[in-house]
């Protein structure tokens, strides 16, 4: 807000110029992401969401039942965690 008598040079001469870009630069990010996702289409967002789904399934089937730990994983985490502690559920 600028007051009376006084430029707007003066108010600002404390903001360094990076500042200012970079408030620029996230004022204009937002409003872009904001653009985008009021233009974007129906069907778009059906096709993100199908592809989001198959990557899920084929992370769950790359996975099978609970990962086993080996004697280097307890070692770590017994380095890790506090002594006095109690253990690790699992």
């Amino acid at each position: 807000m600028l007051r009376r008598g006084v430029s707007l040079q003066d108010q600002c001469r404390g903001w360094d110029h990076l500042e200012v870009l970079a408030l620029i630069y996230r004022l204009l990010r937002c409003l872009l992401g904001l653009l985008v996702m009021l233009l974007r289409s129906d069907l778009s967002m059906e096709v993100e969401l199908l592809v989001l789904c198959r990557e899920n399934q084929v992370l769950r089937g790359q996975v099978r039942g609970r990962p086993q730990r080996v004697h280097l994983d307890r070692l770590l985490v017994g380095g890790v965690v506090p002594a006095g502690s109690p253990p690790p559920v699992g």
